[in-house]
């Protein structure tokens, strides 16, 4: 089932993370908080020899990622984030990556409960969905939402408001919704979807209980 189209509107709920917790309570698996991330590394081998791939693993959910150049990771967010990566230099911008346990089965919980997803992206602000399309992470389904959200000053001076880019994009696995976001300054978010890319392109969701292969285990201020 695909969602349907978005033209505009408020969001309402909170973000992502927190709003499943309202609108889908009936799916939702009540494990315990997962605070800080692990950080682990995956050894591949290939025509150009070993290479480590990053594994995060936040609780019971495991995905690897590669961290853009220039970008610098961190395990303890806010917001209640799985982990976050920020450009070197500002915390203007960052791209999110949250978790969300889903205690149906995965294709029933797509189907009826991606439209309420989308609904509550963010809270108290005009989330204005500029377009969106299906695609797939590993086969299974995943749908991206771009637009721009316009934060207003109350009592700024001639009414300025500043607009940021917001992009997501989720999808379901191993029994975890994975929403891996992108926010930046409108007038940065050319060069920060670059970086949000990458993260994209290169991101996997490992089964839990899977064997790691680590060669290295790192906890956060280690």
């Amino acid at each position: 089932m695909k969602p349907p189209r978005g033209t505009s509107g408020h969001a309402r709920g909170g973000r992502l993370c927190r709003g499943l917790a309202v609108c889908a309570a009936v799916v939702l698996a009540a494990l315990p908080a997962a605070h800080a991330a692990e950080l682990a590394w995956r050894a591949y081998e290939g025509l150009a020899g070993i290479i480590t791939i990053p594994v995060y693993i936040h609780g019971h959910c495991r995905f690897q990622c590669v961290t853009p150049e220039g970008w610098a990771v961190n395990l303890t967010p806010p917001d209640g984030d799985a982990v976050r990566f920020m450009p070197l230099g500002t915390s203007t911008a960052y791209i999110a990556v949250s978790v969300t346990p889903v205690s149906l089965a995965e294709k029933q919980f797509a189907s009826w409960r991606i439209p309420d997803l989308k609904r509550s992206l963010t809270a108290g602000r005009a989330f204005v969905i500029e377009g969106e399309a299906d695609g797939h992470i590993e086969g299974t389904p995943s749908w991206r939402v771009w637009g721009t959200v316009s934060n207003t000053v109350a009592g700024a001076a001639g009414g300025d408001s500043g607009l940021t880019a917001e992009y997501h994009s989720f999808h379901i696995n191993h029994g975890y919704l994975i929403d891996l976001s992108l926010h930046a300054p409108l007038s940065s978010a050319d060069e920060c979807r670059e970086a949000y890319r990458l993260v994209g392109m290169t991101f996997r969701s490992v089964r839990p209980g899977s064997d790691l292969s680590v060669t290295n285990v790192l906890k956060p201020g280690e």
